[in-house]
């Protein structure tokens, strides 16, 4: 993915980004000549060694050898540079690396290494600059600079001869690129993947950028990476001292903006009034979303709308948010960005009309989707949201789960088409004559009912399915349709899905990232409440069975990954908050005290390591690498940050435990990060979490004699009910558990019949039999239901 937008200190460093261009234009520089690819009989003796390295048939070229061998005769090279015999011809460090991003380059004939010990210590010792390249395995950029750069033999050569070539993947090192990504809005003012950073033997940045042609001009004028590698090699040969002094004076405005200055007060429901009304002033009445092309779906603002909706004090905010989410939701749902053949979204839009996306589907998008989906379902009853909500999590369950139960990271936007081409949407995109040809004559009608072809085609001479009318699906084909017409539509969307399960699929990226099974486990355990579903119950007990075993250490620690291979990275803040808060909603649907005792461990472990003595939470433990700054997280981007969801979290535990601590430890994350709140829409999900905690806390318990039979469980799962929890328990779990929870002493089922107890602070209602009774104690709370 490119994704250009303002940095915050661009006027103030745009001179360190050009500071060696202007002296190289001045006539200090010799010009370059152009880089040439050598005659393919040289390519053809097979020789191992990467252009630019002298040194052959050292141990390590031995390790490497060994390391692809072990690959398997199936292995299949992703590279250019193939003998006569179809074997690679070069082969770096990467190949021993687990991260599919790293793997892909691994036969470059860039002398790649991986972030580490090795590559830093040897940039130091032979005081070469570092070439730092950041980006991941579905990012369409990124394989666009990879072959046109990374696959270059002579623009290889110069990195190998001059630089320390480092590859990192973001997914895996989200504190490396999130350092060097602020660095790189500083200097260029833009920032995106695949990142380009050029910085000294002592890791301090001084250029920086995103994707770079071969050659300048090549491609919408940009720079050209041979031009940039020769201008920076010549100016730090003429003078490094000039480059060090920049690097250094740029690390030292990143470590001042790191640090957040903590205010004297919480903030108050007046932030909240304000941020909703910049969203409001934001908000596109005609599509929806609240920003022009590229459209994120970003959950974290429609979270904190939501919750605004059904928590703020002014009754006319209240409506006009609720109407902005839900446009924005239908409007994603019925957009291009929705795959409408197997659910799950895309990536981001292109357009402003939700169209065309791009088209890699990751993971943590999902996740939240689906969540925010259930919510919106929850809070107006609309069967598309729980439609859309079950389609995607359908679509995860069913192909981007891993043996062990876990899920992948993402698949890629690209793929090969008809023609044998590498094309992005070659696998989601349809021309007419395939429709045709796959459904019958009712089928085809239906679905261009439901997905009328646009006029022009969408994206590459293809269509792209998409609705164009208002109304929804189950508008169109609810009651008042045929139920022969319903079911033509099914059959169509199912024979389509088979169809497309015969094209050349798009690349699998298949991390088990522990953040993001996090995410979805908070999902999948919703939907088993809200939506009655044993499917997803077992789908998430399952998950948090491997997040469990294989994520979470003895010690209390968490990794990074949770699949197999080296895993020695421990995990980082969102490892933590979003396993916390997936463990702890999963504990209040299926009540197994292993899941809470979990939560609370991991809580420990991160008040231990990573609380700063001022309020919040860094991104990284105590004892982690050093790098150029200790960031402490609240912009909440396509992931919400740590920090606010910790916020939460902490709420949460108080409620459990009725320990103040925990909510004197969210408060300090509200004051450290005022003045984010106070900028109205860069932190929502804080925004969100501070939502919950200015209104009272309430905890729901249903007791029943070990069987939900009666409409009072019905109404407690369909509440949207973000300031407090809601247990359904059996009188004999709640015996049991009451030692450990307080707030479940002495409830019970009386006269054997469910029981309501809603409590405020452990002040309690009196206990409801009747629905009636239960729903008067609700509206005296001004919880809204169906």
């Amino acid at each position: 993915m490119l994704f250009l937008g303002p940095g915050s200190y661009r006027r103030a460093f745009l001179f360190v980004c050009g500071a060696f261009f202007l002296a190289c234009n001045s006539g200090s520089c010799s010009a370059p000549q152009e880089p040439q690819e050598p005659p393919k009989k040289l390519l053809e003796r097979g020789n191992p060694n990467l252009p630019g390295i002298t040194v052959s048939g050292s141990h390590v070229q031995k390790e490497l050898e060994k390391a692809l061998k072990q690959k398997g005769e199936d292995y299949k090279a992703r590279t250019k540079h193939l003998s006569s015999q179809g074997k690679p011809l070069f082969i770096n460090r990467l190949i021993k690396e687990n991260s599919p991003y790293l793997q892909q380059h691994a036969h470059n004939p860039v002398n790649w290494y991986p972030w580490g010990p090795e590559a830093l210590a040897r940039a130091k010792k032979e005081r070469k600059l570092i070439f730092l390249s950041v980006g991941y395995s579905t990012c369409h950029w990124c394989h666009v600079m990879e072959h046109e750069s990374f696959e270059n033999i002579e623009i290889a050569r110069y990195l190998n001869e001059h630089f320390i070539a480092i590859k990192v993947d973001r997914e895996q090192r989200p504190d490396i690129d999130s350092v060097y990504m602020n660095a790189v809005r500083a200097l260029s003012g833009r920032g995106g993947w695949p990142m380009t950073v050029i910085m000294t033997p002592d890791q301090e940045a001084f250029f920086g950028g995103t994707y770079f042609p071969p050659r300048t001009s090549s491609r919408n004028g940009r720079k050209g990476l041979w031009q940039v590698l020769h201008e920076v090699q010549e100016l730090y040969q003429k003078d490094p001292s000039v480059l060090a002094v920049q690097g250094q004076q740029l690390a030292q405005r990143l470590q001042l903006a790191a640090y957040a200055t903590p205010s004297e007060q919480v903030p108050t429901k007046r932030e909240l009034n304000l941020s909703a009304l910049s969203y409001l002033q934001r908000y596109d009445p005609i599509r929806g979303g609240f920003s022009r092309a590229p459209k994120f779906p970003r959950v974290s603002s429609l979270e904190f709308l939501l919750r605004r909706s059904a928590l703020g004090d002014d009754a006319v905010q209240r409506a006009q948010v609720l109407a902005a989410t839900s446009f924005t939701l239908e409007k994603m749902a019925r957009g291009g960005i929705y795959d409408q053949v197997a659910g799950g979204f895309h990536r981001y839009s292109t357009d402003n009309d939700w169209l065309v996306p791009h088209f890699e589907k990751m993971l943590y998008d999902n996740a939240q989707l689906s969540s925010i989906y259930i919510d919106a379902f929850l809070v107006t009853r609309k069967p598309e949201f729980r439609r859309v909500a079950v389609e995607t999590l359908n679509y995860l369950i069913r192909e981007m789960r891993s043996p062990n139960g876990a899920f992948y990271s993402a698949t890629d936007a690209d793929s090969t088409n008809e023609n044998g081409e590498l094309r992005e949407g070659a696998f989601f995109t349809w021309r007419l004559p395939e429709l045709q040809k796959s459904l019958s004559e009712e089928e085809l009608a239906r679905l261009l009912q439901a997905f009328p072809l646009s006029n022009s085609r969408d994206f590459e001479g293809k269509y792209i399915l998409h609705q164009e009318a208002s109304l929804s699906l189950e508008e169109k084909f609810g009651k008042t349709s045929s139920p022969s017409k319903e079911a033509q539509l099914k059959t169509a969307r199912a024979k389509l899905l088979a169809v497309r399960a015969l094209r050349a699929k798009p690349g699998l990226d298949n991390k088990l990232l522990t953040a993001w099974n996090g995410l979805l486990l908070s999902s999948l355990a919703k939907a088993a409440r809200a939506l009655k579903n044993e499917q997803y119950l077992v789908s998430a007990k399952r998950l948090a069975e491997v997040l469990l075993k294989e994520a979470i250490l003895p010690s209390g620690e968490i990794l990074r990954q949770i699949d197999s291979g080296p895993r020695t990275q421990l995990g980082f803040l969102n490892d933590y908050s979003f396993t916390i808060r997936g463990l702890l909603d999963l504990f209040e649907v299926d009540l197994d005290s292993r899941y809470f005792d979990a939560a609370l461990q991991l809580q420990a472990t991160l008040d231990r390591e990573f609380l700063s003595e001022e309020g919040g939470y860094f991104t990284t433990g105590s004892q982690y690498e050093t790098l150029l700054t200790r960031e402490q997280p609240a912009y909440d981007g396509a992931l919400p940050s740590g920090n606010a969801v910790t916020a939460s979290n902490l709420m949460r535990l108080r409620q459990f435990t009725g320990e103040s601590a925990y909510q004197k430890r969210a408060e300090g994350i509200f004051r450290r990060f005022y003045k984010s709140l106070a900028q109205r829409t860069t932190s929502p999900m804080l925004l969100a979490a501070l939502q919950a905690s200015l209104v009272p806390q309430l905890q729901l318990v249903i007791v029943h004699e070990g069987k939900e039979e009666s409409s009072l469980s019905e109404l407690a799962r369909s509440l949207y009910l973000p300031q407090g929890m809601v247990l359904l328990v059996s009188a004999k779990k709640a015996l049991s558990l009451a030692p450990a929870f307080s707030f479940l002493e002495g409830k019970q089922a009386i006269e054997h019949s469910e029981t309501a107890y809603l409590c405020e602070y452990g002040r309690c209602e009196l206990p409801a039999r009747s629905v009636s009774t239960l729903k008067a104690q609700l509206e005296r709370k001004r919880i809204s239901f169906h």
